[in-house]
């Protein structure tokens, strides 16, 4: 598994800020403000397990243009996971996909 929309980055660094680092519905709030870190790939995955679980994209838009991601990721909250899976699972989940950065679990 992998996420190919960075490849774009190293590719040219002179447009470095006009591109994007990774693929909107999976990126991170502090990516949309310019901050890449160990914690923005936590949150990607938290959506991915949260996406395996519920069948469904964590963070949709309608109209699939960055801004719409920007805001949904920024301002709204992830669904909770059905309630087949178990308590641990979904307090994983809730903690990956924390706003702050800081509080997200680590992979060391």
């Amino acid at each position: 598994m992998g996420d190919f929309g960075i490849s774009k980055v190293f590719l040219n660094k002179e447009t470095l800020e006009a591109e994007l680092p990774g693929t909107c519905p999976y990126m991170a709030p502090e990516v949309w403000g310019g901050s890449l870190m160990p914690a923005s790939d936590i949150w990607a995955l938290g959506c991915v397990i949260h996406e395996f679980c519920s069948l469904e994209v964590t963070f949709k838009s309608d109209r699939k243009v960055p801004i719409d991601f920007k805001q949904i990721v920024q301002k709204q909250k992830h669904e909770k996971i059905p309630n087949l899976y178990s308590p641990e699972l979904s307090s994983l989940i809730d903690t990956m996909l924390d706003k702050a950065p800081e509080k997200r679990p680590t992979a060391s």
